[in-house]
């Protein structure tokens, strides 16, 4: 009598629960690093005070990214510095930026 396999047999079961326990920790990790966590129907949570407060949100945004891309620019600049200085210069410029 031939035996009857479902598609693999035990190593498909391990493969369909490695990967459903895969998805188990990816709303955490989302949440953790500041990512929107979406509902079971991928609808995003309500934001606190309604359109009034995801409109404030929305327009807070592109200053806090202005002001990071102004910090990082100032950084660039001075590591571009530093690398094309000389020696001596370079020496003084890195004591400077130490604490």
């Amino acid at each position: 009598m031939e035996r009857f396999h479902l598609i693999g047999g035990p190593g498909t079961v391990a493969l369909v629960t490695a990967a459903s326990a895969a998805w188990v920790p990816i709303p955490w990790l989302r949440a953790r690093q500041g990512g929107p966590v979406e509902g079971s129907r991928g609808q995003a949570p309500p934001v606190a005070g309604g359109p009034a407060g995801r409109i404030r949100l929305l327009t807070a945004e592109p200053a806090q990214v202005a002001a990071g891309l102004a910090a990082m620019t100032e950084h660039l600049v001075t590591l571009g510095r530093i690398a094309t200085g000389s020696g001596a210069q370079r020496a003084r410029e890195i004591e400077r930026l130490k604490p």
